[in-house]
């Protein structure tokens, strides 16, 4: 017997309480719509002074079913790893993830999950 998996998402509620103790949070947004050998994924958690950051990485899909670990992937600009954007407050923050990423749904998850949403990428075949 085989048990499905959902991936769990975190509500907006969910993000504000763990990003106020100053937890990392990851968005997977997948292939790039330009080059199927990318991935793309941004993080939010806060920085200095409370303000809140937003880094974005892009990197080279290396990876297989048995070798998830986006972490360790090629970055597309090996002289900056990623970008980083500082917003004032959180609300701030996703107004403008919604907007530069065209999302209606956030699917945020902790620090660490967004290679389960990598792994069932590969597993429907379409990286």
């Amino acid at each position: 017997m085989f048990v499905a998996i959902t991936m769990r998402y975190l509500t907006e509620i969910e993000i504000t309480t763990l990003i106020n103790p100053g937890k990392t949070l990851e968005l997977f947004l997948g292939q790039s719509q330009h080059d199927k050998d990318i991935l793309n994924w941004i993080e939010i958690c806060k920085g200095r002074k409370e303000a809140i950051e937003l880094n974005s990485y892009s990197v080279y899909d290396e990876g297989d079913i048995d070798h998830l670990d986006l972490y360790s992937f090629s970055p597309v600009n090996p002289e900056e790893d990623f970008e980083t954007i500082e917003f004032p407050t959180l609300e701030s923050a996703l107004v403008f993830i919604r907007k530069k990423y065209q999302l209606t749904d956030l699917r945020f998850v902790n620090q660490g999950m967004i290679q389960d949403e990598y792994k069932a990428l590969k597993e429907k075949g379409i990286a």
